[in-house]
């Protein structure tokens, strides 16, 4: 028999009531694309397919995560060049810079929190979607 969605050879049947034949890629195929799992020959339930919500992070979350560690990690690696550079010289302009580099981190981690505080607002942090499986 010919599968009801490729058209190819298959001896796989549809879990449903009218047993239809089609490969499994195929069904879970037009499941995906129809987002319901009814069979479209008979429509009644398919009873080996499942539909699983899966959720992942929205861009936003990973541009702010991404933007927030770099921002941390360069902070982090200036601070530590200048207070190893303030010790070694004993320069009290070195130790300054290395205040100034400090002020300077921590006006970027308040505008980080500003900025989390308005994507918290507007977006969605995490978006959802459906991923059909056989039982």
């Amino acid at each position: 028999m010919q599968c009801f969605v490729c058209h190819e050879p298959t001896t796989e049947r549809c879990a449903c009531v009218c047993k239809a034949h089609v490969h499994k890629a195929c069904l879970l195929l037009s499941i995906e694309a129809r987002q319901k799992t009814d069979c479209t020959i008979c429509k009644q339930p398919i009873q080996n397919v499942t539909q699983r919500p899966v959720r992942v992070f929205s861009r936003w979350v990973c541009v702010f995560a991404l933007v927030l560690v770099s921002t941390i990690i360069t902070a982090l690696l200036a601070s530590l060049l200048l207070l190893a550079l303030a010790v070694d010289d004993r320069h009290d302009d070195v130790f300054y810079d290395l205040l100034v580099c400090c002020a300077s981190s921590a006006g970027l981690a308040t505008c980080a929190s500003g900025f989390l505080r308005k994507l918290l607002e507007d977006h969605s942090l995490t978006k959802t979607h459906a991923v059909y499986e056989f039982v």
